[in-house]
């Protein structure tokens, strides 16, 4: 037993130590927590997201106007340049009077020498026709005679098949009534003649006259022959037996050879029916064929000759005329500059885009110069970068921002692919812009706003992390150690479903709204680390 002073030191001695412990905890909590680094958390929450994409560019005219004139005159002077307004009536350029002359004689000499040519294959185009109607009519000739000849072959040939299925039908009925004739006298049955049922009885009479003696006999009132008797009448009905055991023999095969004539005779009654149903349908059958052979025999209604007569066209004329139209348009527009003393007038106001000559060139096919009209529509067109333009659709509402103005309400036309000449690849995004907003060359901002969502898990950029390709986040996750629940780090591969410069929307495969994600930390973090949220 301890004394009551000892068991006292004893209890002061633990409570010190219990003390102790305690303030080492308190101690060791407060420097790792000075260690760890504190962080910022925030849940996922449901939200939709906004991408916004701009992009700089001009409004150009939707099409270009080409002026032409006539091929092969000598500009004298030329009086416009790329840039300038036009009105309607104003001289572009002024045709030198020497080349106009000759291209009018020219052209004069052409159409004179086309009419000859389109005269001279009329005159050929009649000798042809007139050679071409001796020919139709001792073609027709000829075609008459092979078809009566024809018609006279194809006739006897349906008398011929008529002939061989009237026989086949005939043949058919008299072979089937022979057939079924065979199969009555094979079917009668075979019966006795009336000679063993003779022997019969007279068998049975002779066993009753011996079964008599015999009787006699053993009654012993027999005569003196009854001994010899007996013996002969046993001799007589061992003959007779055997003589109606073959008789019997004799029936009983031919009843068995009656059978088989009866099998062969109906087998034969069924191959011959089917054998001729066979040859009247063939026979049927070519008759039809011939028959319909001689009712699609018909004479030619006209023939190869006479159908080119009829559709033959004098293409030499009809070129010819072709030319001679368009030269003869042309003349009159030379005469027509040639009045107004050459010069070359806008037919309407605009702008001039391109001038493709300058003064003394000689005009060729290609236009003289392009120019877009005041009345034309406008678009505007934008040259982006291939990653911005993939956030973009066609049909995507656009909102324009000029110096002067903005325009709500238009839509994205089209998206094309266009290599740089450092051979990037860019898109041409154009917007169709309504006539009269804008002018040409004018330069403008577009601005495109897209929601998609709403979306159950986003969360903000600064919690998404990327390595390798691959897209992760860190988590908070509580966890049990000797100094008591601890925070630490843990890493969640996610799938970034949609991004805008803020935001991106997680698959629910990943995470959820429980789950605390971290956006800050004090210092870098990594997978396993003990963290601690900041206070406020």
């Amino acid at each position: 037993m301890l004394s009551k002073l000892t068991k006292n030191k004893c209890a002061k001695i633990l409570a010190g130590f219990m003390v102790f412990m305690f303030a080492m905890t308190v101690i060791s909590r407060g420097a790792a927590s000075m260690t760890v680094a504190q962080v910022a958390a925030i849940h996922p929450g449901t939200r939709s997201l906004e991408t916004i994409v701009t992009g700089e560019g001009t409004m150009e005219q939707q099409t270009e106007n080409g002026f032409w004139t006539l091929a092969g005159l000598v500009l004298e002077k030329v009086y416009v340049q790329k840039g300038q307004k036009l009105r309607k009536g104003d001289v572009l350029a002024k045709v030198q009077a020497k080349s106009l002359e000759e291209k009018i004689q020219t052209l004069q000499k052409e159409i004179r020498g086309l009419e000859l040519q389109s005269e001279e294959a009329q005159d050929t185009i009649r000798r042809n026709r007139q050679e071409k109607r001796e020919t139709i009519k001792s073609q027709k000739k000829q075609n008459r005679e092979q078809y009566q000849q024809k018609k006279q072959e194809l006739t006897a040939a349906v008398e011929t098949a008529s002939t061989e299925y009237d026989n086949a039908k005939e043949t058919a009925q008299t072979e089937k009534l022979q057939a079924a004739r065979a199969v009555e006298d094979a079917a009668k049955p075979v019966e006795d003649d009336g000679t063993l049922a003779a022997g019969r009885l007279e068998l049975a009479q002779k066993q009753k006259k011996l079964d008599r003696l015999k009787e006699l006999k053993q009654k012993g009132s027999e005569g003196e022959n009854t001994e010899d008797d007996i013996s002969a009448l046993e001799d007589e009905i061992a003959s007779l037996q055997l003589q109606l055991q073959t008789q019997e023999q004799t029936l009983q095969q031919k009843r068995a050879d009656q059978k088989e004539t009866l099998k062969r005779a109906r087998d034969d009654y069924r191959r011959t029916v089917s054998e001729n149903r066979r040859k009247v349908k063939k026979a049927k059958a070519s008759l039809k064929k011939a028959r319909n052979k001689l009712a699609e025999c018909h004479p030619e209604k006209g023939t190869e000759a006479e159908r080119e007569i009829k559709t033959e066209i004098n293409y030499t004329k009809e070129q010819n005329d072709l030319q001679i139209r368009e030269k003869q348009k042309m003349l009159r527009q030379l005469q027509e500059l040639a009045g107004a003393g050459g010069a070359v007038r806008a037919d309407q106001d605009g702008v001039v885009t391109a001038v493709h000559v300058k003064s003394g060139d000689v005009t060729n096919e290609s236009a003289v110069l392009l120019y877009a009209g005041n009345g034309e529509k406008l678009q505007f067109t934008s040259l982006m970068e291939k990653r911005e333009a993939k956030k973009l659709s066609v049909g995507d509402e656009v909102t324009l921002k000029t110096a002067e103005k903005k325009i709500r309400g238009l839509t994205i036309s089209s998206i094309e692919e266009q290599l740089q000449s450092d051979g990037t690849e860019k898109r041409k995004v154009t917007v169709q812009v309504p006539q009269g907003k804008c002018r040409i060359g004018q330069v403008a901002e577009m601005t495109v706003r897209k929601e998609s969502g709403p979306y159950d898990v986003t969360i903000p950029l600064t919690a998404l992390h990327t390595e390798q390709g691959k897209n992760y986040v860190y988590v908070i996750r509580s966890v049990k150690t000797v100094l008591g629940k601890q925070k630490t780090v843990s890493r969640v591969d996610v799938t970034v479903l949609k991004r805008n410069g803020s935001f991106a929307a997680i698959s629910e495969d990943n995470l959820s709204q429980e789950d605390q994600v971290i956006t800050e930390a004090t210092r870098i973090i990594r997978a396993g680390d003990r963290v601690r949220l900041q206070e406020g």
